[in-house]
C-alpha cells in the first residue's frame, strides 16, 4: 500500500526496533541507503540491525557501519522491517520473514509492484539515497559526515556519477548538500573506481565473449561461473565497457552460475526503456538500467532475449 511522506515519518519516528534490509547483489544505492537510515534511526534511540543476503564488496567497507551488516537473519524480534531500494520482494533474499511484522519499503524504481505493507515511492528520484537526503533535511534529522558519505555514494553510483539521464537539478542539489555536511567525493570515487587484480585478470576472457547484433547497435557479453566468482562485484565495469562502444545503444550481460539459472542485465544509452524489456522476462528496474533472472540455461536465455532486445531497438528507432 502506497503511503504519504507524513505517514512514513510517523512510522519511522514511532518504531522501537527495526530490521533494515537491502537487496541481493547490493549496489552503492542499496548499501548507502541501508547504512544511512540505520545510523539515523540509531541516533533516535531505535534498535536497528542490517541484513543483506550477499557478501559485501571490499570497496564498500570504508563506510563505518558496513562491517555490521548481517547475512544471517538475526534471532530477534522487531516491530518493523524496512526494505531499502527493493523493487521486488524476491530480491530481499531467501529468508523466512517473521509473521505479523509490517514491511515498509522505501524505493525509487518505477517497476515496483507495491508488494509491501507500506510503500513510499518516489520514482522520479535518481536514487533511494536522494529520497533519504531530502527527507532527512526536510524533517530536521541530523546528517553526520558518515551518513553524508553513505548518501553521496548512494546517489552518485545510481546516476553514473552524474553522467546518466536520471541526473536532475534536485540530484545535484542533494549531492551538494551532502558535501556541505561532510561527504568526500574524492574518497568515494577512489573507493568505487578501485579494482582488485582479480577483476582485471578476467577482463580479457569476459570481453572475448563480446558479440554484436542489430547492425552493431546491440552488444552483449557473457560471464560464466568462474568469471562470476572472481568478478561478481565488478559487473558494472564490464557492462560499461560493452555499452560505451561507439554506435552501441543497448547492451546485455548474461551471467549463469547454475545449469538452469541465468541472470540478465540490461543497459541502454538514450532510446530503449530497458525496464519494459526486463519486465517481459519477469524482471524490472530503471529506464536505462534493469535486470531479470531466467530459470533456463544460457543458450536458451540468449535465444529468447536477443529477439526481444532487437525488437525494442527497432521500436525505439521508429519513435
Amino acid at each position: 500500500m502506497k503511503i504519504s511522506e507524513d505517514r512514513l515519518r510517523q512510522t519511522l519516528e514511532s518504531v522501537k526496533s527495526v530490521l533494515v534490509v537491502g537487496h541481493v547483489k547490493p549496489d552503492g544505492d542499496c548499501l548507502g541507503s541501508v547504512l544511512a537510515i540505520t545510523e539515523a534511526l540509531r541516533a533516535r534511540g531505535v534498535e536497528a540491525d542490517m541484513l543483506v543476503d550477499d557478501t559485501i564488496a571490499e570497496k564498500y567497507l570504508f563506510l563505518p557501519l558496513a562491517k555490521e551488516i548481517h547475512r544471517e537473519l538475526p534471532d530477534k524480534k522487531y516491530d518493523h522491517i524496512l526494505f531499502m531500494d527493493l523493487s521486488t520482494p524476491t530480491r530481499a533474499g531467501d529468508y523466512a520473514w517473521p509473521e505479523n511484522v509490517p514491511i515498509v519499503n522505501i524505493d525509487h524504481h518505477t517497476s515496483n509492484p507495491d508488494y509491501a505493507d507500506m510503500l513510499y515511492l518516489e520514482d522520479d528520484a535518481a536514487a533511494t539515497g536522494e529520497i533519504l537526503t531530502r527527507l532527512f533535511m526536510q524533517w530536521g534529522w541530523d546528517i553526520t559526515p558518515s551518513m553524508a558519505n553513505a548518501l553521496y555514494m548512494a546517489i552518485a553510483t545510481d546516476c553514473g556519477f552524474f553522467r546518466y539521464g536520471n541526473t536532475t537539478a534536485q540530484t545535484l542539489a542533494m549531492a551538494a548538500e551532502l558535501v556541505d555536511r561532510g561527504a568526500r567525493p574524492d574518497r568515494i570515487s577512489q573507493a568505487m573506481d578501485s579494482l582488485p587484480k582479480e577483476a582485471l585478470t578476467i577482463l580479457g576472457p569476459i570481453m572475448s565473449t563480446l558479440q554484436f547484433a542489430a547492425d552493431h547497435r546491440l552488444s552483449y557479453i557473457v560471464m560464466d561461473q568462474a568469471a562470476i566468482e572472481s568478478g561478481r562485484h565488478y559487473v558494472d565495469t564490464y557492462l560499461d565497457l560493452a555499452r560505451n562502444i561507439e554506435g552501441v545503444e543497448l547492451t546485455l550481460q548474461f551471467k549463469y552460475d547454475k545449469p538452469q539459472k541465468t541472470y540478465v542485465s540490461f543497459r541502454s544509452k538514450n532510446s530503449v526503456d530497458v525496464s519494459v524489456l526486463a519486465a517481459q522476462f519477469g524482471g524490472g528496474g530503471h529506464v536505462r538500467a534493469a535486470g531479470c533472472t531466467m530459470y533456463t540455461d544460457l543458450a536458451t536465455a540468449i535465444a529468447e532475449v536477443l529477439p526481444k532486445a532487437e525488437a525494442a531497438l527497432t521500436h525505439a528507432g521508429n519513435h
